[in-house]
């Protein structure tokens, strides 16, 4: 029962076809965060980022896995993290694209005495235009929130509610 999730993964990605490299550089938009115990709304820049996607398609399909590295900072620092997640095309009409997107991180805070955990969610409209048959680019914007429960040992506040919006560039790795 423990090879499950290998098998399904094994499945999935047996029917992969397409794959893109996206690169984003994104900036936060800060609606809030947990002081202790307490939410607080307060708005403002909460951090940027730059990640870097394999996109891969399901094939003959409008949904794509997703798999990556971000590195970025937020309140408490510098963080690494890996996206994992999933992509659905909802219009595809002439050079432009429109995606909905959602991605799961998991990764360390790069605190010098000590990394911590961090965790989160993340749902990204996305629009896109070709450029050409390689070269895409794009925007995105939606809402994110990570948490580090363990940075209240550093500072007492533990997560963040965002509006990331990210730029970036696709592109096709397709022959």
């Amino acid at each position: 029962m423990k090879r499950l999730p290998t098998i399904l993964l094994l499945l999935i990605s047996i029917n992969l076809q397409a794959q893109d490299i996206q690169i984003t550089a994104f900036g936060g938009v800060g609606l809030g965060y947990q002081l202790d115990e307490q939410n607080i709304y307060e708005p403002g820049f909460s951090g940027a980022g730059i990640k870097v996607d394999l996109i891969r398609q399901i094939d003959a399909s409008r949904v794509s896995l997703i798999n990556g590295l971000e590195f970025s900072f937020q309140g408490w620092g510098s963080q690494l993290l890996a996206n994992n997640g999933f992509s659905f095309r909802i219009l595809n009409k002439g050079k432009f694209g429109f995606d909905a997107k959602l991605h799961v991180f998991n990764g360390i805070v790069l605190l010098k005495s000590n990394p911590l955990y961090i965790g989160g969610i993340e749902i990204l409209p996305q629009i896109s235009y070709s450029i050409s048959k390689k070269i895409s680019i794009y925007m995105n914007s939606g809402f994110r929130y990570s948490a580090c429960p363990r940075y209240r040992q550093y500072g007492p506040i533990w997560s963040y509610f965002d509006v990331p919006v990210g730029l970036g560039v696709a592109l096709s790795l397709e022959p």
